[in-house]
């Protein structure tokens, strides 16, 4: 317990509004999930891993849009810091949102199982655009 409570005492207010997010998310409450992420966002817009997850909420809220919107700024903030994971994840949703895979089990297997290698050649394309 005291771990995690010094876990919590280290982590930003963004990071506690994404955390928060995760947790609706996982009891299914989409409309409070993207409330806490969006509210990660307002406290540092520059926080990929806020849009990542807000994607994710809104591609499973059929909110094709939006979700590609997210996922558009958080893959061109992770390659510009050079923060491939978050790179890779953001990419491979946003892949599978245009292919209209855009379900729960399969957003969540992209964000658990997405490689990332310093050696993967990335490719700037129609994302930035």
């Amino acid at each position: 317990i005291a771990t995690k409570q010094t876990e919590l005492l280290e982590s930003t207010a963004e990071e506690s509004c994404c955390r928060r997010g995760l947790e609706h998310v996982n009891r299914g409450d989409f409309k409070e999930a993207l409330a806490a992420f969006s509210e990660a966002i307002r406290l540092n817009p520059n926080y990929a891993q806020a849009y990542i997850h807000r994607g994710s909420a809104y591609a499973e809220t059929s909110m094709k849009q939006q979700a590609i919107a997210d996922l558009r700024v958080a893959t061109k903030m992770c390659f510009e810091s050079g923060d491939l994971d978050n790179y890779h994840t953001a990419r491979a949703l946003s892949e599978q949102i245009h292919n209209g895979k855009s379900n729960r089990e399969v957003v969540r297997e992209v964000v658990r199982e997405v490689p990332a290698s310093a050696a993967d050649k990335i490719v700037v394309d129609e994302l930035f655009v």
